[in-house]
């Protein structure tokens, strides 16, 4: 049997980056529809709805932070392809389209 090595990509400061935006977003919209929709709730939801919003600040903060400070997948390199990389974005997208089926 084919023993499977774990190879980190992305690190704890970039996940970290992430599901802060990714939660604030989330918050920022629930928040925002209770907002609009339900005068009764507005006060609280507001609270909410900043507190989220300088979550979401502080995750952005953490993401150009790293762009700039961090390793590997986390810098601004990582984001720009090597003239290669296109070729093997072509393949990555037939064995998605083929379902893993070579």
């Amino acid at each position: 049997m084919e023993r499977v090595q774990r190879v980190r990509v992305w690190s704890g400061g970039l996940r970290l980056a992430h599901w802060l935006i990714a939660l604030a977003v989330l918050v920022l919209l629930a928040t925002g529809w209770l907002i609009g929709l339900a005068p009764s709730l507005a006060a609280d939801a507001s609270d909410a709805h900043g507190l989220a919003g300088f979550v979401l600040t502080l995750g952005l903060a953490l993401r150009l932070y790293l762009l700039v400070a961090g390793s590997g997948a986390a810098r601004w390199r990582a984001l720009v392809p090597a003239p290669g990389d296109l070729a093997k974005a072509g393949m990555m997208l037939r064995f998605y389209l083929s379902l893993g089926r070579t």
